[in-house]
């Protein structure tokens, strides 16, 4: 990685600090999906948010998992919108799950 923090790949930019790292990629268009679900299930996955878009694991109902869920569930669905354009912002903004959102992108 490059002194600045900042690392290009093909079509990837890696800016990272000691505390946090963030993923610059296309954001999802109406012709992209393919590409672009790959890339944001790698970045949920190196976030530990990717259960949170699995079908099969549900939001916990006890605490203090539930809480910790929540949390988890705010950053997912905030990583799905910061990579979306206006117009499939615009499709998901009233969901209240990254669950919902990401079901709904299919």
């Amino acid at each position: 990685m490059a002194s600045s923090g900042r690392t290009l790949t093909a079509s990837t930019t890696t800016l990272s600090t000691p505390t946090t790292r963030k993923y610059l990629i296309e954001k999802l268009n109406e012709s992209n999906y393919r590409m672009w679900k790959l890339k944001m299930e790698l970045i949920l996955q190196r976030m530990d948010l990717l259960t949170t878009i699995r079908s099969e694991i549900g939001q916990p109902t006890t605490e203090p998992e539930a809480t910790e869920w929540k949390m988890k569930d705010l950053d997912a669905r905030t990583e799905i919108i910061m990579h979306l354009t206006d117009r499939q912002f615009d499709l998901v903004k009233h969901l209240e799950s990254s669950k919902e959102m990401w079901d709904l992108l299919k």
